[in-house]
């Protein structure tokens, strides 16, 4: 088993195990402050952080841990050393991916699906780990709380972009859809990743170019392909959120039969569309799926007395159809093959 373990579900060789060097002897190795347990029976070494703990806590989740724990001694010869007495294994990991898994393992269900809102990183770091060490109810799990954000049906979705009633548990800072994008290819979710391309096309293009660290200094970029795959998407999106303004004030609709002057108003819309055009360079943008524009200038046209409730309501029903449109069309818009992604006629 030479410095590697199978990976028995991607059926690849993962570099679990990683020879120590110079740089991570244990002179230059620091124990971990809250995972160090003085009754462990085995410390596993990330970078220069050194963890000590009870390889059964971690074996009884992980298969692959049970297999490398029970590899016989002279086998990893050129590989392990021993700390205050305990075997070491050196692991590829960060250490804050390799402490998150730990507190998993230790502190229960209850510490990852618990009410408390959760960091994106933690449950980003709890797919990595979850995916490479076959951790499988912590990989679902994770994968389920991402799904809150990332979403693959749009009524999810308009819930989770109305900032009046926010039902995510999850804070995320925008620049976290890159590592979202290399996350969902990773384990391939599609249907996941698609939502995060859609968010990093709301990025700013140098932040999509250079990417971003992680906290714990990581870097995460996108591939070249995926890329040019955003940046040929952010212009389909400008030309959708276009389509959407435009069709929002001319859409034809049958006539409101709540409204008398149901007539007169369409003639007041196309001339709003005319004054609003002037607008376009100001509100178009790669977000089509934004319902904020509309908020605005519904509200623009009940302080003018301009609309009824029965037309607003005419006119909100328009708005989720044209979005709920583009939404149909993600697949097309980021050239992703995605089955099991909802359309309009299926409903």
């Amino acid at each position: 088993m030479s410095g590697q373990i199978h990976d028995l579900e991607a059926g690849q060789h993962v570099p679990i195990i990683i020879p120590h060097t110079a740089a991570t002897s244990p002179n230059a190795i620091e124990r971990d402050q809250d995972l160090w347990f003085e009754d462990g029976n085995i410390v596993v070494v990330a970078q220069r952080t050194a963890f000590r703990f009870h390889r059964g806590a971690l074996s009884r989740h992980s298969q692959i841990f049970r297999d490398l724990f029970t590899v016989p001694q002279p086998t990893l010869s050129d590989a392990v050393e021993s700390i205050d007495g305990c075997t070491a294994i050196h692991v590829s990991d960060t250490p804050s991916d390799f402490k998150y898994l730990l507190c998993a393992v230790y502190d229960g269900m209850s510490f990852w699906m618990g009410e408390k809102i959760k960091e994106f990183s933690i449950l980003a770091s709890w797919v990595r780990m979850g995916h490479k060490y076959g951790v499988d109810t912590l990989l679902e799990g994770s994968l389920r709380q991402l799904e809150t954000i990332f979403a693959a049906d749009f009524s999810a979705w308009e819930a989770i972009q109305d900032e009046s009633t926010p039902l995510s548990k999850i804070s995320m800072r925008p620049q976290d859809a890159i590592e979202a994008v290399n996350l969902f290819r990773l384990v391939g979710r599609m249907h996941m990743l698609l939502t995060a391309f859609y968010l990093c096309c709301r990025l700013a293009t140098k932040e999509l170019l250079q990417g971003y660290s992680r906290a714990d200094g990581t870097p995460e970029k996108l591939e070249v392909e995926d890329l040019q795959r955003c940046l040929d998407a952010r212009v389909h999106l400008v030309k959708y959120d276009a389509h959407v303004v435009v069709r929002f004030f001319l859409e034809e609709e049958p006539e409101n039969a709540h409204c008398c002057l149901w007539s007169p108003r369409i003639s007041f819309l196309t001339d709003e569309l005319r004054d609003t055009a002037s607008e376009f360079p100001r509100i178009l943008g790669p977000n089509p799926l934004s319902s904020s524009w509309f908020h605005r200038k519904i509200g623009e046209l009940l302080d003018r007395q301009a609309l009824c409730d029965s037309c607003v309501e005419v006119l909100r029903m328009r708005h989720v159809k044209l979005r709920e449109h583009v939404w149909e069309e993600l697949p097309d818009i980021f050239k992703l093959e995605v089955p099991d992604w909802p359309h309009l006629h299926d409903t």
